[in-house]
């Protein structure tokens, strides 16, 4: 037999007539119930955070303070290495003299890459295969040039200095000192087997001559020039 629409209707009335819910208690319950998801999802979210921080303090304890997380560490600078000093060969005897004495004056010149004077006359120049020698005006006061075959002997740095070069070679320089009422200082350089003496003084002639400046014209340096080259050899 087919019940009605209106016939269940009726039923489930009648079914739930007597039902009479406690209202106050289950409003408490349902109360309780969502305090407790609540504190729940409170915890589970401090536990998640409490994780979350514990992975960023354990980045930021391996990387320095302000530092990138994805830089490598440069190396701990260290002093460089120090660069080895380059051994100088020693200097090969010279197969004889290049320049003839009347040519020294010029040469001269050459070197320090200078144009005479009008007074730099030219004076005496002589000498040989072993030896040359020659005297001339510069800035109108004299200049000596020796150059000698043979080699340093102890007596001729017994009362000066002489510097040991690492090419093997030896240089003494001497002066400025005054003698005759002339000033002068020069510098001899013992190598490739010959001496090279470059002298310079303060007057046109090497003694007794009235001072024309105070030091001589030539410094120290242009004199190691001069007594230094290897234009004087073949």
């Amino acid at each position: 037999m087919t019940v009605p629409d209106s016939g269940v209707d009726l039923l489930l009335r009648r079914a739930t007539d007597d039902l009479r819910p406690d209202v106050e208690h289950l409003v408490a319950g349902g109360i309780t119930r969502g305090r407790t998801r609540r504190r729940r999802a409170r915890i589970g979210t401090a536990v998640a955070a409490v994780a979350v921080f514990g992975v960023i303090g354990a980045a930021a304890a391996a990387v320095p303070l302000g530092g990138d997380p994805d830089a490598v560490q440069a190396p701990i600078a260290t002093d460089p290495p120090v660069p080895e000093t380059p051994s100088v060969a020693p200097l090969e005897p010279a197969q004889g003299l290049a320049v003839p004495a009347d040519e020294i004056q010029e040469t001269v010149n050459l070197i320090l890459d200078r144009s005479p004077a009008a007074g730099d006359r030219p004076g005496e120049s002589g000498g040989d295969e072993r030896s040359r020698t020659a005297h001339f005006l510069y800035d109108g006061m004299l200049t000596t040039v020796v150059i000698e075959k043979g080699t340093l002997t102890m007596a001729q740095c017994a009362e000066q200095t002489c510097e040991e070069l690492p090419d093997g070679s030896t240089r003494l320089e001497w002066g400025p000192g005054t003698a005759d009422g002339v000033t002068a200082h020069g510098v001899t350089w013992w190598r490739r087997g010959y001496s090279v003496s470059a002298l310079s003084y303060n007057a046109a002639e090497g003694k007794e001559s009235p001072p024309l400046a105070p030091e001589p014209p030539l410094s120290k340096e242009q004199l190691r020039l001069v007594a230094g080259s290897d234009v004087w050899f073949g």
